[in-house]
């Protein structure tokens, strides 16, 4: 459905306030333009919503209406825009597929081998006592240290989920002091510390969003969302890590492979 077009005129121009198309980069402009859309899908723009027009992006960025219609064309493929003959270009709200939840693999690897960008805002990564939840579940003594790393995880320039995991200290001594924002957490663990994801568990549940996680994801409170918990063991059975993820309801959508019972024999 489009939205109210008074109240998105409103608000489509001033999202854009700040953002320049660098012309002495090698990026191509279009490529840059589509960027910087993406990058308001999301967080200032919602499914439904009318992109600015052509002349209008053509007038706040600089640039011809063969780079504007280049960047909507090549949005309009990936199924992030569709456009209305005379009305213009209307943001889609395209859910990202995530299929790692049969697999044990994590989320960056899951989104990357599809082409996207994935980028990480640090909430918290601290060395804290396991809690009594979180020691049972990775098989540890209560108040054992481990690592606890919040993260803010963005794909395209979208925010799509509050991901708090807890690893045990001892299996990756100084991974609190590790940059993190936009790496695999998997591919750290592995070269670092030899620790490969094998096997595990992982539950996925439809819950409300609370007030905080929304706020950081940019959508309102109680909005639909996804909650994935998981834990993670080596091939020697030993679980070193444990998530929980809340993914945007909008904006996710998983795949779970079925299999027939004699495969799983």
């Amino acid at each position: 459905m489009i939205s109210d077009m008074a109240g998105n005129d409103a608000r489509r121009l001033p999202a854009l306030a700040g953002q320049r198309i660098d012309r002495r980069g090698a990026t191509p402009f279009y490529h840059q333009l589509k960027e910087i859309l993406l990058g308001n899908i999301g967080s200032g723009w919602v499914a439904g919503d009318k992109l600015p027009s052509e002349s209008e992006l053509c007038l706040r960025f600089g640039v011809s209406r063969t780079v504007v219609r280049q960047a909507l064309d090549e949005m309009e493929r990936e199924g992030l825009v569709y456009k209305i003959k005379g009305k213009g270009a209307f943001v889609t709200g395209q859910k990202f597929d995530a299929s790692f939840a049969q697999r044990a693999a994590g989320f960056h690897e899951s989104m990357t081998s599809r082409g996207h960008v994935v980028r990480s805002q640090i909430l918290a990564q601290d060395l804290i006592p396991a809690s009594v939840h979180v020691a049972r579940v990775l098989e540890l003594d209560v108040d054992e240290p481990v690592v606890a790393l919040d993260r803010v995880r963005s794909v395209d320039g979208v925010p799509i989920q509050v991901v708090r995991a807890w690893m045990p200290h001892r299996l990756c001594p100084g991974l609190e002091d590790v940059d993190l924002r936009d790496a695999s957490l998997y591919a750290v663990l592995e070269r670092r510390y030899g620790l490969r994801p094998h096997h595990g568990w992982r539950t996925i549940e439809a819950i409300a969003m609370s007030d905080e996680d929304a706020g950081r994801l940019s959508v309102a409170p109680a909005s639909p969302a996804l909650l994935v918990v998981s834990v993670t063991r080596t091939e020697a059975g030993v679980p070193f890590e444990h998530f929980s993820a809340v993914y945007r309801g909008d904006r996710s959508r998983f795949d779970i492979q079925v299999m027939s019972p004699e495969d799983g024999r």
